[in-house]
């Protein structure tokens, strides 16, 4: 059957769903009363729908691993019930009406603040469920209360590990903001509810193609861009009845980066907040959390309206003990980019240096004269040997690359290179990782160092054990930015990451992943590191 014959079928396959579907949501409107209609944004016309294409469909940037059975939607069986007609809201501070919820403790032990700071979850209790005390055992469950650090299933590597289909619940998710790179409607559309009202944070070179029975319902925003740059994000926001889902990733909402190669993810929920009252039992306005603050800022920068995302303030951000680090497109002064990563680390790691860190790059430029005397940074990026033996071969690496000119050039810090292997055994890495571990304690020593004045062991300080980036930057100066001498920072792209204090070393490959095998460093004259001609040749194509 040639490939022409299979995207035949495969259409014919998807009308075949919409019509059931649509049967099943006629017969259900029969049944009870019909759902609510979402009404186009009264404050703005009909988006535009960049790409429109109800017939034509693209497939995704990289090479199509077997397709995962689990997240195709089932059809319905004869005489089973209809689903039930799921509330649904429109993006807006309007929606910002309802009961509150109390969400019960999470697995994870919390502790105190000042000694050590509330951790993300161990990917070990990545199934268990939390549900929202009063909550009907029809809403959407809540599972990640703490917030989790996780990496992705790839072939069959699945224990412990997340798949896209494991963020949706499909029946009772009301709304979405949605932000990637690159998209591929084919496999995300038929995963999220057909009638729900979504807003796409798009690059302008690559804007998903969006079925025409969905462009009434949708928001396209486009951030600012002028000459070179991408918008790079790649960032989830699941509105549920009593929660929203944020998630960060590494990946693009491709099939590719969520089943074929290896990524991460950090993932939270947040549920809704219980209203405060004054002494008079009315209800009293409630400061925005410091969440809402730096993510309402985010979306704005990214052309996100006010109204669409104002509804988000409602939400308990208790729980949140993170930073969001975010590179913006242009010359600013502020916490962005590397200026962004500068402030967390005195912020978590305070008065001490970061003296050994592991950075695992997706795509690798560096600065040569900051790096020069970084004898304890090691950057792990994966060899040309790596690529070509890996599942896909050399069209797997297209969203990994370095410039031959650059590796030949002179001065490049070679020594700096370590080989990047996945503990998941021929596939590739698309994780963008800073690990960086402290061996000084506070006062400036190390505990080996600990001596009080009469010689005798003294008591030696708390340790402080570093610092776990994730998100979507790049080792490249246009994701993290350049310096200038007015103390602005210059970055080409919209890039998007958290970090977390690292305050225990076990907790180092248990709450904050760590995907590759023992590094080794590069053997000059051996080992060399995949690089980007392969691109120029057609032989893969770069998604990042």
């Amino acid at each position: 059957m040639d490939r022409e014959e299979r995207k035949r079928l495969e259409l014919e396959r998807l009308e075949r769903q919409r019509q059931r579907q649509l049967a099943a949501s006629q017969a259900a409107g029969a049944a009870s009363d019909p759902p609510h209609v979402l009404a186009p944004d009264p404050v703005a016309p009909p988006p535009s729908t960049p790409g429109s294409a109800p017939t034509k469909r693209r497939r995704s940037a990289g090479p199509s691993p077997v397709r995962n059975d689990a997240s195709t939607p089932k059809r319905r069986r004869e005489g089973e019930p209809a689903q039930q007609a799921r509330e649904v809201v429109v993006i807006d501070s309007s929606s910002d009406q309802s009961d509150a919820e109390s969400v019960e403790q999470s697995v994870s032990t919390l502790r105190a603040e000042h000694a050590a700071p509330v951790r993300p979850s161990a990917p070990a209790g990545a199934n268990t469920t939390n549900v929202a005390a009063g909550t009907s055992v029809d809403d959407a469950a809540v599972k990640f209360l703490d917030g989790r650090f996780m990496l992705t299933t790839v072939g069959p590597y699945t224990q412990g590990r997340l798949r896209f289909t494991d963020l949706i619940d499909k029946k009772h998710m009301q709304a979405a903001i949605l932000s990637s790179y690159v998209w591929e409607g084919e496999w995300l559309w038929p995963l999220l509810p057909p009638d729900i009202r979504l807003c796409l944070i798009v690059n302008k070179d690559s804007p998903p193609e969006v079925p025409a029975d969905r462009a009434a319902q949708n928001r396209i925003c486009v951030p600012a861009m002028a000459g070179f740059g991408v918008m790079h994000v790649k960032l989830c926001l699941f509105v549920y009845r009593t929660f929203v889902r944020m998630v960060i990733a590494s990946a693009n909402l491709i099939s590719y980066d969520w089943t074929g190669m290896e990524s991460i993810c950090y993932v939270q929920d947040f549920p809704k907040r219980a209203p405060a009252t004054t002494t008079a039992g009315a209800t009293a306005a409630q400061p925005p959390s410091e969440w809402y603050t730096s993510l309402s800022s985010i979306l704005g920068d990214l052309q996100v309206p006010e109204s669409v995302y104002r509804f988000l303030q409602g939400y308990d951000a208790s729980k949140w003990h993170g930073e969001f680090i975010f590179s913006r497109h242009g010359s600013f002064a502020g916490r962005y980019g590397g200026h962004a990563l500068a402030h967390a680390v005195a912020k978590f790691v305070p008065d001490i240096a970061t003296r050994h860190a592991y950075v695992v790059a997706g795509s690798l430029r560096v600065d040569k004269d900051a790096l020069s005397a970084a004898d304890n940074t090691r950057v792990l990026f994966p060899t040309k040997e790596s690529v070509t033996k890996s599942v896909y071969g050399e069209p797997g690496g297209g969203s990994i690359w370095l410039k031959k000119e650059m590796w030949e050039g002179a001065g490049y810090p070679k020594h700096l290179l370590h080989t990047l292997q996945s503990k998941c055994t021929g596939y590739l890495l698309h994780c963008k990782i800073i690990c960086a571990r402290v061996i000084q304690t506070v006062g400036g020593s190390s505990a080996a160092e600990a001596v009080a004045a009469d010689g005798t062991d003294a008591t030696p300080p708390i340790p402080i054990h570093g610092i776990y980036f994730m998100g979507s930057h790049n080792f490249i100066k246009a994701a993290w930015g350049t310096s200038s001498k007015a103390g602005k920072i210059r970055a080409y792209n919209y890039e998007l990451g958290v970090v977390f204090p690292i305050a225990a070393t076990s907790e180092i490959g248990t709450v904050f992943p760590i995907p590759y095998a023992v590094p080794v460093k590069y053997r000059p004259g051996v080992d060399e590191p995949w690089v980007r001609p392969l691109l120029r040749a057609g032989k893969c194509r770069l998604t990042a």
